[in-house]
Formats: C-alpha cells, sequence, structure tokens
C-alpha cells in the first residue's frame, strides 16, 4: 500500500490521546494505527526510542506516523531513534528542540515542511530534506 493510500485513509481521533508507557497517541481504530503526538504533562526529554507498536484496550496499534509538533520545543530532548513503522513525520514535528542525534528509518516517505526547523543541535541521522537551521 502506497504512502498516499495509509495517510488518506487514517481516521486519527485527535479529540482524544491515549498514554501508553510515557507517550500520547491519537489512535485510528479502524486500521489499527498510531500517530504519536504531543505530551499533556510537558515536553518528553531525554533520549527517547518511539515503539514499533503499542497494545491500548487490548487491541495493537502499529505506530505509523509522528503528528505535528509532536516534539516541538522540548528542550531536553537528546536523541529519537524512529522504529521501521513510521512512514510519516508531520510539519513542525520537532521545531525548536534540542536534539543533536534522530535516526530515521528507509521506512519514512515523507517529512513534513519545517519538520526540524531551528534544531540547530541537530548533528547525527539521515539528513531530514526540511531540515532548516
Amino acid at each position: 500500500m502506497s504512502m498516499v493510500s495509509i495517510q488518506a485513509f487514517a481516521d486519527w481521533d485527535t479529540y482524544n490521546s491515549v498514554k501508553v508507557d510515557g507517550f500520547y497517541y491519537y489512535l485510528d481504530e479502524d486500521n489499527h494505527q498510531a500517530q504519536l503526538t504531543w505530551s499533556r504533562e510537558g515536553k518528553y526529554s531525554g533520549d527517547i526510542v518511539i515503539p514499533v507498536d503499542i497494545t491500548y484496550n487490548r487491541k495493537v496499534y502499529s505506530v505509523t506516523s509522528i503528528g505535528k509538533e509532536a516534539f516541538s520545543n522540548c528542550t531536553d530532548l537528546i536523541s529519537v531513534t524512529i522504529p521501521n513503522s513510521v512512514t510519516h513525520i508531520d510539519k513542525n514535528s520537532f521545531e525548536e528542540c534540542s536534539l543533536t542525534s534522530i535516526t530515521i528509518p528507509n521506512s519514512v516517505k515523507s517529512i513534513g515542511e519545517d519538520a526540524f526547523y531551528y534544531c540547530r543541535d541537530l548533528t547525527t541521522g539521515r539528513s531530514p530534506r526540511t531540515y532548516r537551521p
């Protein structure tokens, strides 16, 4: 299935986010997909490893995208490892982070505008097309 069709059919419940193992997600119940989103409890920090999938209410959801502004302004974020299940990084996902390292797998087919805007400390990882120091 192409990236366009995956995104076209994703029906994220953006009114309700769920917390699983310290991360917040929007869920697409029909396709069993999860989109990592911003934290209601403050900013994500430290070394982050995004899981391949999550279990919520005894259902397994594949983590397929990182939502708009999910890690925006996370000034204590050091590194992020993105799993092969992720195919899309939304716009402004990591803007103004203190991020120094990111691992982006080849499964990521699209990166939104300004996803890494003003990430001045980013020194390792696959160079995102939208990175603007």
